[in-house]
Formats: structure tokens, sequence, C-alpha cells
């Protein structure tokens, strides 16, 4: 027995070892007990030197944070946590924490998986640090930004937006003050009424007006706001207001280029999308460098000024501007759009996009931005997926064709010849010739049996929640109980049916009727010589399952030994003349079509109990 666990314990410590991800494995003491090859190589640690050492120690990582974590994994939580590593504090990574349990689900210590988030985390800053540089700019330019929340009736203004009003930085702005700074009444009137809109559906508008400002100067400026909801109405309302001047307006023609901006030119080439803006035309006013490699050019100058008939095939192209048309006309957002392009090597580059429109207020011209991101490797596993699903789709197909042949073809040969083995008379038979008769008797017998269980097997299919509906596990229960005392009237069973009366499961009532009928026999089967066999039948609901339980006093399992094969085929755990092994397993096969699942705690002379998970979500 001990040679047989230390195998055991091998092959756990062999699989575990092979994983292809950094994973550990912690006890109690949050000490390492074993680890894949991946987490040694990752962290470059002695496979001897680590075992049994606490894990803040083995990573040289002091951080009460990442310990508080672990005392609540311990408890039952599942919690991710990321740090540098002290001896190289420009790597990062990111450790998943969630507790591994025994068969009696106690907690014994928790598994780690390491991730390493460097690139994502580099990134991350750079997007922080281009949020910055963002922000400074908007505060540096003409345009103030602000926010109405309806149902806080909160309003909320920028810095830069108090500078155009003239109001302190402290200032809290309300929704009926801010339109007094309107100069005009008819202005104020428009504005009010496209804001009232625009609290009952999603849209977008935009005002030239003056205003008064605080400090009693008189400044032009440009409104503008769009709405944001859902099916339960209009949440928030985005707004900015730009300074405007006339000469600003006239000279707007001689401003430089968008893509001439080297502050903005510097952000976008340093983050992993491609970048490109284009005007009413088609044509591109500016690209990054990931869109220039994607449309296999190498300066800027190849791409700007060029429409989407110069630089994609015609068929992309026309579909393209077709998109973007749609897209200036209704001012809306367009996400998921693909495109392919062959390189110089002749290999597809795809990459999917998502495009926004944008626009100039002063002079009413529409642009588009694009950001798009290569999917590559997505359309790789797509492709593999997919040839998987028709693999597996054929090789379905020609292993029920081959049941079908041995469910349908071979038992009509096997009733056959068990029908000869009857016509037969054996009594004038010496002892050798009636020994062989028996034998072939038994054997024919036994095929028969495996035949109908193989046939039995192949009507079970998987039944999706469309076509599965509401049974009543009571009466259910009820009748598959009435019809075992009917079947043995002599029984001393005392079967308790505690489901209640309008307790429903969500499957359909032939299964339901047979994976009770299995369990229920299981008990009466494997009673305790010892005692009268008491049986429970109880229902509780989970979030996604109801559940039905079936407890017993009988002989009860070796689960130590027999869990791992207790729903095999075949499989028999107890010397009884009726057994066998088949039961389980088609009880197993049918909560499967249903997406259930099914439990079992047991213990040797004690009794056993089996919980059925119905499936009540997919």
């Amino acid at each position: 027995m001990r040679n047989f666990l230390a195998v055991i314990k091998s092959l756990d410590i062999q699989i575990i070892q092979q994983l292809p991800t950094a994973l550990a494995v912690l006890n109690k003491n949050k000490e390492l007990i074993y680890a894949s090859d991946l987490w040694f190589q990752e962290f470059g640690l002695d496979k001897k030197a680590a075992e049994n050492i606490d894990i803040f120690t083995l990573l040289a990582i002091e951080d009460p944070r990442w310990d508080a974590v672990l005392d609540s994994c311990l408890q039952g939580a599942s919690l991710p946590f990321s740090t540098s590593l002290e001896h190289n504090p420009n790597k990062w990574y990111q450790f998943t924490n969630s507790p591994y349990t025994d068969a009696d689900n106690n907690i014994k210590g928790v598994l780690i998986q390491a991730q390493d988030i460097t690139t994502s985390k580099h990134y991350s800053e750079k997007l922080r640090e281009s949020n910055i540089v963002i922000n400074d700019l908007l505060q540096n330019s003409k345009i103030g930004r602000w926010k109405y929340l309806p149902k806080e009736n909160k309003l909320t203004w920028d810095l830069k937006t108090r500078e155009i009003y003239g109001v302190e930085k402290n200032y809290q702005p309300k929704l009926i003050k801010s339109l007094s700074f309107i100069d005009s009444p008819s202005k104020r009137s428009e504005i009010q009424n496209l804001f009232n809109k625009s609290l009952k559906k999603n849209m977008q508008w935009e005002v030239k007006t003056t205003i008064a400002n605080a400090k009693e100067n008189q400044k032009q400026v440009l409104l503008k706001a769009k709405s944001i909801g859902n099916a339960a109405g209009i949440h928030t309302i985005l707004g900015s207001i730009q300074l405007l001047n006339e000469r600003e307006i006239e000279n707007k023609s001689q401003e430089a280029p968008l893509h001439a901006n080297p502050i903005l030119k510097s952000i976008l080439d340093n983050i992993p999308y491609n970048i490109f803006v284009k005007d009413r035309n088609h044509k591109r006013i500016m690209v990054n460098n990931n869109e220039l490699a994607f449309l296999g050019l190498e300066k800027e100058a190849d791409a700007l000024g060029k429409n989407d008939l110069e630089l994609y095939p015609n068929h992309l192209a026309l579909k393209n501007i077709d998109e973007d048309n749609h897209i200036f006309l209704h001012q809306e957002d367009k996400h998921q759009v693909e495109y392919t392009l062959k390189s110089s090597n002749e290999k597809n580059n795809s990459f999917s996009y998502s495009k926004i429109p944008l626009s100039n207020p002063a002079q009413k011209c529409n642009f588009i931005l694009g950001i798009g991101r290569a999917i590559n490797d997505q359309k790789e596993r797509e492709k593999t997926l997919k040839k998987t699903i028709t693999t597996v789709g054929k090789q379905e197909k020609k292993l029920r064709e081959f049941t079908d042949i041995l469910s349908h073809n071979l038992r009509s040969h096997a009733a056959n010849f068990s029908m000869l083995l009857e016509l037969i008379v054996p009594n004038g038979y010496n002892n050798n010739n009636q020994q062989l008769y028996q034998m072939l008797k038994k054997s024919s017998d036994t095929m028969l049996e495996t035949i109908e269980h193989l046939n039995e097997m192949v009507t079970i299919k998987p039944i999706p929640k469309e076509k599965r509906s509401l049974q009543n596990a009571h009466k259910i229960c009820n009748s598959v109980i009435k019809n075992l005392i009917k079947k043995d009237p002599k029984t001393k069973a005392y079967i308790q049916n505690l489901i209640p009366k309008d307790a429903f499961v969500l499957a359909n009532k032939p299964y339901v009727s047979s994976i009770l009928h299995h369990l229920i026999c299981n008990s009466l089967r494997y009673k305790h010589p010892d005692r009268s066999p008491e049986i429970t039948i109880s229902f509780s609901k989970t979030k996604k399952y109801s559940v039905v339980e079936i407890a017993d006093n009988g002989l009860g399992i070796d689960l130590l030994r027999n869990k791992h094969k207790l729903f095999g085929m075949y499989k028999v755990f107890h010397n009884h003349p009726e057994a066998k092994g088949f039961g389980l397993f088609m009880t197993k096969a049918k909560i499967d079509a249903l997406n259930g699942k099914i439990t079992v705690e047991s213990k040797i002379d004690k009794g056993t109990t089996f919980k059925v998970f119905f499936n009540e979500k997919d």
C-alpha cells in the first residue's frame, strides 16, 4: 500500500511538472511542496533547494499584501496579486492565487500561477504617461470638458471650463446657473431644448453662441454635448466648450497638419496599435509606424494624402469607403472591422479595427480615427479550431455508424444464435457435451446483455436547454418508489421522499426517472446485512443547479480506492450477484446529457450519499 501511494504521488508530481504554465503548489504554511518545470525555469530556482521553503523567502519578496491575499485563499477566496522582483525591479509578475481541497472539500493549501506581465505593465505606464501629456495638451488648448449625471443632478466642469466661464477653481456649477451665462435669450432657449432632448434619448449636438462670463467679458464659444444611455435610460451627458475667435477661424488652414504634432506622433508611435486618421475624401492625414508596417510602406509620406483605393485592393477599398460614409453620415462608432493584407512574403496580416468619428468644429470638417490590433494569432487559432471541429465531427459520425452496426446488425446475429441454442435439446448429451452447452448458453446470454447495454448507450444524446422542460421532482420520485415497492413488496426498506411538492428540475422526464431509479436501486441492492435500509431523498437549490440528494445507511464505498473509477463501465465495488457495473455508468451518462453533474460522499459500513445537480442555466 505504501509503495502504491508513492507511485501515485510520483505521477501527480510528474503531471504538475509538465504543465505548460508556471504553477506552484503551497501547503497551509505557504511552503512550496512542488511546482512545474516552467516555475523553476521562470524564477531560476533549484528544485531540491526550493522544497519546503516559504514563498516569500523563495522569491525574495517582502510584501504583507501578498501574505494577506494568501491568508484569504486559505479561507476559500481566489485573488490575484501583482508585484516586481526585488533583484530585478523592472520585471513584473501577476500571481493568480486560489485554494485547493481534498476529497472532503477541506482546504489543504494554495495554487499559484505566475504570469510575466512586464510588457503590459510597460504599456500601461506608457498609456498613463500619454494620458498625462494629453490632459496637459487639453488644458493648454481652448477646449474645456464638462459632464452631467441626470440621476444625481450633478454637473462637473474641468479647470479649462471654469477658466472660460471666468469662475474660481473651486466653483461648483449648477445646471440652471450655467444657462444664465449665455448672452442671447434665443440661444439660451435653443440650448435648453437640445439639453432636454438629450435627457430622453442618445443624441449629440453643437451650438455656437456668445457667453458673458463671470468677469463680464463676452466670449464666442462652441458648446457640444453627447448623451450616453442604455435600456434603463440616459445616464451621462458628456460635453465640451471651446473658445473661438474670428481671426483664429480664418487662419485655421495655415495651422500645421495633424501629423506634424511631434508630441502626439511620439505617443502614437510607441503604443502597440495601428493608428490612422482620414478625412471625408478617405485620404490619410495621419498614420503611426505600426500602420505603415501593416500597409507595407516605409515612409509616412508614402501614406499621407492617399485614399483607400491607392492603399488597398479594390474590393477592400470599396467596402471600406462604404463603411466610412456610413460613419460620416450617422456619426456612429464601428468596431471589429477586419482588414487582411498580404505582406511582401505573401503572408496574410489580419487586423481588427475600431473606427471613431472625429470633428473639427471650426471648419465643420469630419474625420475618422482608426485604431487596430493584430489578430493573426486569433485567426490561426480559429482555423485550427475549425479543423479540429471538422475532424471531431467526422470521427463522431464514424463512431455513431460503428455503434449502429454493433447495436443493430450484431444484435440480430446474436439473437439468432441464442434462438438456435434454445432449439437444441441437451438431454441426450454426455457430461462433457452438457458442460459445453451450458458454457455456450452463458456466453450467448452475456453477449445479448452487452449488446443491449450498447444499444441503450447509443440512445443517450445531449439534450440542450431549449429542449428540456420543468419536471416535478417530488411526483417523479414518488412514482419511482411505488414501482420499486411493487416490484419487491416484502422489502423492509424505509424510503422517505422529502422533496417539496413544488420542487421542479429542468430536464426531461425519462432521464429524471431513470437517474432516481438507478440510485435508489443501488441503495436497496447494497444494503447493510445488519440493519434495515433507510433511504432519504431531499432537495436543495444553488445559483445554477437544482440538487436532488439520495442518502442511505448501506455498505458504503471505499472512495480512496474507487472514486476515480466509480462511474466507469462494468466497475463493481461489492460482491453482489446482481452487480453489473452498468447502472452508475448509465446514470452519469444521462446526467452529462443534461449538462449536469453528480457527486458522491461515502464511508464504509456507514452509508453513501449521491447528489445529482440538474443544470438550470445552460
